[in-house]
């Protein structure tokens, strides 16, 4: 799907951004910001710092070194556009290992069973129904 490198916004059967007036392209470049020490590059944008904490959480678990650059407007009580992107960055020399790292993460939420069950390290786990906890506790009783 070709994307507008202004909006960054995904068009179908279109070569040029109706709003912008700027040819698609087929991919986007990341942004890089030069650090003291290293080059961070982006790998990510979500819509929440929310999501951007659990990206760079995830990806410090698994040894990669992240950050994230807020662009969220808060005057009104929803994101909008490009007003709330929040962008992941990691240092350039792991870029390849945390989009590998992000990619399999993905993979796996969708190979995760849509019923009750949460994904957890060692794989998909089944919530237990707060009432039969409760009755199991009250039997022990």
């Amino acid at each position: 799907m070709p994307y507008c490198p202004v909006c960054k916004r995904e068009f179908e059967e279109m070569t040029e951004c109706p709003d912008d007036k700027v040819a698609l392209v087929e991919e986007l470049s990341f942004q890089t910001v030069e650090g003291d020490t290293t080059t961070w590059v982006e790998i990510a944008t979500v819509g929440s710092e929310e999501e951007a904490r659990m990206v760079q959480g995830y990806l410090e678990a698994e040894g990669i070194p992240a950050q994230y650059e807020s662009l969220e407007v808060n005057m009104l009580p929803v994101n909008i556009g490009s007003m709330g992107e929040i962008r992941v960055f990691v240092d350039a020399k792991r870029e390849a290992d945390a989009i590998r790292l992000l990619a399999e993460r993905d993979e796996d939420f969708e190979a995760a069973p849509s019923d009750e069950s949460v994904m957890t390290d060692e794989g998909p786990a089944t919530i237990a129904d707060d009432s039969e906890t409760v009755m199991e506790d009250e039997s022990q009783k």
